[in-house]
């Protein structure tokens, strides 16, 4: 386990402050290939499930610092708006 993993961990323990494992995740953001970057972290027998888009304050967020993924998410919502501006108008 990474030292700032482990800081992390001991840190919120110190502080009563417990993780909760089964939402934790890991997002790599690199322009290469995700699945040639690491190993899965594990902490205390629990693996941190990796994912490559992740949904935060509103906008998706993607490894490769692509858009589509959120633009993906948002389109039904734009295209009903559009659709009842038009309605209105």
């Amino acid at each position: 386990m990474p030292n700032i993993l482990r800081d992390a961990v001991k840190w919120s323990g110190d502080n009563q402050m417990n993780i909760n494992w089964g939402k934790t995740k890991e997002i790599l953001v690199s322009m290469n290939s995700p699945n040639l970057l690491s190993d899965a972290l594990c902490v205390d027998d629990n693996v941190i499930e990796r994912v490559y888009s992740y949904k935060l304050l509103g906008s998706v967020i993607q490894y490769n610092h692509k858009w589509h993924a959120h633009v993906d998410q948002i389109s039904p919502f734009s295209k009903d708006v559009k659709t009842l501006i038009a309605h209105y108008r």
